[in-house]
């Protein structure tokens, strides 16, 4: 699956001892990328949210509850049961 790619750089500017002018750069590419399905799209939006609620368990002192959510694919097959579609905005 494609991800946007985009990289921003960025200089400050001194009064004395550096560069005076202080600017930012953006490059913003067009690329069309790999076509993927809606599936695909949702296992790719899932992943992301089984990660960011483990590193959330995982802050709270929830170490067993988040290594269930550390690995992205694992229960994949558990998840894959379940009736849910982003790319829908309402469950299948």
């Amino acid at each position: 699956m494609a991800v946007k790619r985009v990289a921003v750089a960025t200089r400050w500017g001194m009064l004395k001892d550096g560069p005076a002018e202080s600017w930012i750069k953006v490059h913003d590419p067009e690329d069309e990328g790999e076509k993927y399905t809606s599936e695909e799209a949702d296992a790719a939006l899932l992943g992301v949210v089984r990660l960011h609620m483990g590193n959330l368990l995982a802050r709270l002192g929830h170490q067993e509850l988040a290594a269930g959510y550390s690995d992205p694919y694992s229960g994949r097959d558990r998840c894959a049961t379940q009736s849910f579609s982003y790319s829908n905005h309402e469950p299948s």
